[in-house]
């Protein structure tokens, strides 16, 4: 999706983060979401799926940095460069956690 007109033109972009850093980053598209959950379910580790909006151009930015492997660079990038940005939460039912997931008070 595109905002705003011109050199300004902002997008919206889907990824996956993890402690190493930017794991995957992606224009938003009718599949990334179901992708983007599916490779976090492969993942070892944590991980969480996010979206963001930013300028194409610093999008670029940050796909070269994953491209010649700084996925910690690629992030900084990202956060400094963001509009906005979120957490992406489960779509299913089976994503969710079940009663012998909750935290105990």
């Amino acid at each position: 999706m595109a905002y705003g007109t011109n050199q300004s033109m902002l997008h919206s972009y889907l990824g996956l983060a993890s402690q190493h850093g930017l794991e995957i980053f992606c224009l938003e598209q009718p599949h990334a979401v179901q992708f983007l959950w599916r490779r976090a379910r492969r993942a070892q580790g944590r991980v969480a799926c996010f979206w963001t909006v930013m300028p194409a151009e610093a999008a670029r930015f940050v796909e070269v940095a994953l491209q010649v492997g700084c996925p910690r660079e690629a992030m900084d990038l990202l956060e400094q460069h963001a509009h906005e940005s979120g957490t992406l939460l489960p779509f299913d039912e089976e994503s969710l956690p079940g009663p012998s997931d909750q935290v105990s008070r």
